[in-house]
């Protein structure tokens, strides 16, 4: 069996007070002193408000949810990020992520921000790799449009070899520019090397 400790309390008064709260029900007494209690330690009463149940119903069941978990300074908790299903029937089995933090103290902050950007697909390094990419796709476009070029002119009666090896030549530093791996001496040694010249 699981101990339960209570470190912290709310009461209603103590004593007659005059009689102001003859007319008030027990338990709306309590009622007050459960909201008390539960404001002191930065909970909702209820984890999922209608307000809230409202905006989620709008929301496509798969789309994944962040549940934020604020003041966590006055509940005693660390900043954590945690995986659990959803509860009260709200959505549907895709597991959620909970953050835990402190908007006052700002513990937590990054974990939420790591979170977020998570879930939209970015990282740090994503702007150097989008660039590149698309540096890339170009080189690849060109070096495919020299290539085809120079088949072309390959596939003549009388194939002039110079814009062979120029098309060739440009495809190279299309290429280069993804690799770094050769410089256009080291393709032109190549090139010429199976050439017979002066024969």
């Amino acid at each position: 069996m699981t101990d339960i400790v209570i470190t912290a309390a709310k009461r209603t008064p103590v004593g007659s007070f005059l009689g102001a709260f003859a007319a008030t029900p027990a338990h709306e007494l309590g009622r007050i002193a459960i909201e008390a209690a539960l404001a002191q330690a930065g909970v909702s009463g209820e984890e999922v408000s209608e307000e809230d149940r409202a905006i989620l119903a709008q929301v496509p069941a798969a789309l994944a949810r962040l549940v934020i978990h604020n003041k966590i300074d006055l509940a005693g908790m660390a900043a954590a990020v945690k995986t659990s299903l959803p509860q009260n029937g709200v959505g549907d089995s895709t597991a959620q992520r909970h953050v835990y933090l402190s908007a006052k103290t700002g513990d937590g902050v990054e974990l939420l921000r790591a979170e977020i950007l998570a879930l939209a697909g970015v990282h740090e390094d994503m702007e150097d790799t989008f660039l590149a990419r698309a540096r890339h796709l170009d080189a690849l476009r060109a070096a495919a449009a020299h290539l085809d070029s120079a088949r072309q002119h390959f596939a003549a009666l009388k194939p002039p070899h110079e814009l062979v090896a120029e098309d060739l030549r440009a495809a190279h530093m299309a290429l280069s520019a993804i690799t770094g791996e050769f410089t256009s001496d080291d393709l032109l040694g190549v090139i010429f090397s199976r050439f017979c010249i002066g024969k």
